[in-house]
């Protein structure tokens, strides 16, 4: 009886565990490299910006082209969105750790145990040094933390994955309508003291969001595209009928249950 409420509550949350995902695409005015991303470009140094990944991180690359070394300052730079203004270094970062191990027996012995551990930690360099005729890679900041509003009519299509078939909603966006548009505003110099500062700005916009049932794991890799994910209510019910279940199976399995 037990083993088979245990089973069955396993069923149900294979079956009503969902989420649903948002995957956008990011595009600007820049020339588009298919492997490495949007690149700028001046007599000093060269830019690229790639965005894909999970809740849309914000990777640069500063290759230096000249024979003296560049010095780029990440709390002099920022992301611009609207009239807001995010620097993309700051003193501290806050910490967030989360490990759960859940182990059970069909019959008994269920154990379970929850950590979190939180706090402070220094970030990366205020300041990187780039030698001559070399680059470094930075990634500082996630722009999209949740999911997006669409705010447009969607059309429905059917693609293909890995694993077959699939459907979703399409949104598509222009530079004006995008619900999530935004410029990369960064700070440079030859000299380390920044007595001559050189700025560059650049402007990105989301131009495409698919909202579908397919998962990461499904999907071809994209360049400049991220991912947001959703846990459904029918996946969060799961949830909690299984962990109903356990905890009964545990009680009634319970050499003391009478």
């Amino acid at each position: 009886m037990i083993r088979s409420l245990l089973i069955s509550a396993c069923l149900l949350l294979t079956l009503s565990s969902c989420s649903v995902y948002q995957y956008g695409s990011i595009s600007s005015t820049l020339p588009r490299d298919t492997q490495k991303g949007y690149t700028y470009e001046n007599d000093t140094l060269r830019l690229v910006y790639r965005f894909e990944g999970v809740n849309c991180p914000h990777t640069i690359e500063v290759h230096n082209k000249i024979d003296q070394p560049i010095y780029v300052n990440w709390q002099r730079s920022s992301v611009i969105s609207g009239d807001q203004s995010r620097p993309y270094w700051s003193d501290v970062a806050e910490l967030e750790i989360q490990a759960r191990t859940t182990t059970f027996r069909w019959v008994s012995n269920i154990s379970s145990s929850y950590s979190n551990i939180s706090g402070t930690i220094s970030k990366d360099e205020q300041i990187s040094f780039v030698p001559p005729h070399s680059y470094i890679t930075a990634s500082y900041v996630k722009l999209q933390g949740g999911f997006i509003q669409p705010n447009t009519t969607g059309s429905n299509f059917s693609f293909y994955t890995k694993d077959g078939k699939m459907t979703g909603k399409k949104y598509e966006y222009d530079v004006l309508n995008s619900p999530l548009s935004f410029s990369s505003f960064l700070t440079y110099s030859t000299d380390q003291h920044f007595e001559h500062p050189r700025y560059v700005k650049n402007q990105f916009w989301m131009s495409q969001l698919v909202q579908t049932m397919a998962t990461p794991r499904m999907l071809y890799p994209v360049a400049d595209q991220f991912v947001l994910e959703k846990t459904t209510f029918a996946g969060k019910a799961g949830a909690i009928v299984l962990t109903t279940a356990i905890l009964v199976g545990a009680a009634a399995a319970s050499p003391n249950h009478k």
